[in-house]
Parts: C-alpha cells; sequence; structure tokens
C-alpha cells in the first residue's frame, strides 16, 4: 500500500468529528454481557451483535472506522488471500494455454488459522470458502475436489456438505471431496 493512501486513511480516522469504534473485545467478555442479557454466547450471535451495530443508520457520521477482534478479520484475511491467489493461478493458466474445461482443481478450504484457539463455525468456513471460489474459480473448470487440509475427516464432509447445501443453485461447479478417506 502506499504512503498517501495510509496517511490519507490516518487522518480520516482521526476526524475531529469523529471516534473509533472498539469492537476488539474477547470473546469472554462480550460473552459475559450476552449472559448477563440472555443472549447465546456463541460466535454466531456475536457477529449478528457487530453486524447490527456496523449497520446502524448514521453510524458513519460519528464513527470514522473499527477497532475488530480477531475472531472476525483472521477468516476474511485467509478468504481474500484464497482470491487472490485463484485469482493469479487462473492468470496464469490462461496465459499458458491451459484447458479449464479439461482440468480439476483442489484447493483448501477457508478456515481459522490452526493456531487460533477459536475455530469458525461450518456454516462460516462454507460462506468464506465459497465466496472465495465464486470470486476467482472460472465457471468452465468442470469441478471442484476438496482434500481434508488437515481437518478431521467428519468435519471437513460437514463444512462440504454445508457448501453444497447452501449454495447449490449459485456454484456453476460441483463441489466434491477428495482423498484416501473417501469412501
Amino acid at each position: 500500500m502506499n504512503a498517501k493512501i495510509l496517511r490519507a486513511t490516518a487522518a480520516a480516522l482521526m476526524a475531529d468529528d469523529k471516534g473509533l469504534l472498539a469492537m476488539d473485545e474477547s470473546n469472554p467478555t462480550c460473552n459475559k454481557r450476552f449472559a448477563a442479557l440472555g443472549i447465546p454466547q456463541t460466535e454466531e450471535a456475536r457477529r449478528a451483535w457487530r453486524e447490527l451495530i456496523i449497520t446502524t443508520p448514521g453510524l458513519a457520521d460519528s464513527i470514522s472506522g473499527a477497532i475488530l477482534y480477531d475472531e472476525t478479520i483472521h477468516q476474511f484475511c485467509q478468504a481474500e488471500v484464497t482470491a487472490q491467489l485463484l485469482n493469479e493461478v487462473f492468470g496464469q493458466l490462461y496465459a499458458q494455454g491451459v484447458l479449464l474445461e479439461g482440468m480439476l482443481l483442489k484447493p483448501n478450504m477457508v478456515l481459522s488459522e490452526l493456531a487460533c484457539s477459536h475455530q469458525n463455525s461450518v456454516d462460516r468456513v462454507a460462506d468464506a470458502t465459497v465466496i472465495a471460489l465464486l470470486r476467482a474459480v472460472p465457471a468452465a473448470v468442470p469441478g471442484i475436489a476438496f482434500l481434508s487440509g488437515g481437518q478431521r475427516v467428519e468435519l471437513a464432509f460437514c463444512r462440504l456438505s454445508a457448501m453444497n447445501r447452501c449454495f447449490e443453485a449459485r456454484l456453476p461447479w460441483p463441489l466434491r471431496a477428495s482423498g484416501s478417506g473417501v469412501g
């Protein structure tokens, strides 16, 4: 990122009439607040809460930016990296004249970092993975087959099942499992 953009962003974040919204409280802190209000202490509830806040009409009139907790940011980064990598791969395949209709793609799923103490839900992984694929994989590719990628086989199958269940109508290619545990 160039220095001009960074300076402009920093200046916008520190505008005189606005503040920064701290949305970076830890899961235990957020869960205590939720418990006191009778709200389920789940990733989905925390995500819904954050979405409610950031979609509040007029919020941008007084808030210049938000500080996010790593529960929110890491998977978005992984999805973006996956989409960028796949865009580059398909650009190179196209440049080399590879027949896309004659290949299969075996990508990763978009997961939380393995070192992350909180792993995302099945549906969250399905959403992030399919969105990255839709942004980068041409419809000419006849199919996508996932390895478990270090996941427990059962969990990988649950995530793959969620991708097919939730996105079947939008997918230009079939999504399948691949590996020694398939059977």
